[in-house]
C-alpha cells in the first residue's frame, strides 16, 4: 500500500507545468587573456542576466542577455586602469546530452560590448595619453559550454571575445526560473 502511494508522488512530483521561457541570473568570475602592457591583472568579477526561449522538440534554446564586470590591471610603474564592460548579445544553446537531471549544452553569444576604461587618479599623465582611456564600442562574441543540473543550477565555461583589455575567459554559475524538462 505503502508503495502504490509513494508511487503516485513520485509520477505526479514527475508532470510539470512551467512554460517554456526561462530567466537566469549569473555570477562569474574570470581571468584576462590578454596581456598587453599590463604586468598584473585582478580577477573579472561578472554578472548577467539571460532570457531563453526552450523550442519543444528540439534541443536548441534562444534567447538574449547583458553581462558586466569590472577588472583592474596595472603597468610595470604600478598604474593602473579598471575595465567596465557591458555585453548585450543573442546566444543559441545546444543540448547535446540531455538526462533527467542533468543537460550538457554548447553555445555562441554574439552582439556587442561598450567599455569604459577608467585611469586611476594617481595614473602618470602621460602613459594615460598613450594608452586607451574613455569609452569605446566594439563587436562580442562569446563560445560556450556547460551543463544544467536539476533544471535550476547552471554552470558556464566560456570566453569573451571584445576589444582588447577586458577579454577574458570566465565561468559563471547561474540560477533558472521557470523553463521546462527537456
Amino acid at each position: 500500500m505503502i508503495i502504490v502511494a509513494l508511487n503516485g508522488v513520485i509520477l505526479s512530483a514527475q508532470v510539470r507545468t512551467v512554460g517554456p521561457v526561462e530567466f537566469e541570473i549569473n555570477l562569474g568570475a574570470g581571468i584576462a587573456t590578454d596581456k598587453l602592457d599590463y604586468v598584473w591583472h585582478s580577477m573579472m568579477q561578472a554578472y548577467g542576466v539571460e532570457v531563453r526561449y526552450n523550442f519543444p522538440d528540439a534541443r536548441f534554446d534562444f534567447g538574449g542577455g547583458i553581462r558586466g564586470g569590472a577588472m583592474t590591471r596595472s603597468s610595470e610603474d604600478l598604474f593602473y586602469k579598471t575595465f567596465i564592460p557591458v555585453q548585450f548579445y543573442g546566444v543559441v544553446d545546444y543540448n547535446y546530452a540531455v538526462s533527467d537531471r542533468l543537460t550538457l549544452f554548447a553555445g555562441l553569444a554574439a552582439g556587442v560590448a561598450y567599455q569604459y576604461v577608467q585611469p586611476s587618479a594617481i595614473c602618470d599623465m602621460a602613459w594615460a595619453a598613450n594608452t586607451y582611456n574613455g569609452k569605446k564600442w566594439s563587436p562580442y562574441i562569446s563560445p560556450r559550454v556547460g551543463m544544467e543540473c536539476w533544471d535550476r543550477l547552471r554552470v558556464t565555461m566560456a570566453y569573451h571575445w571584445m576589444d582588447q583589455g577586458s577579454r577574458y575567459t570566465g565561468i559563471h554559475l547561474g540560477y533558472v526560473f521557470g523553463g521546462r524538462k527537456r
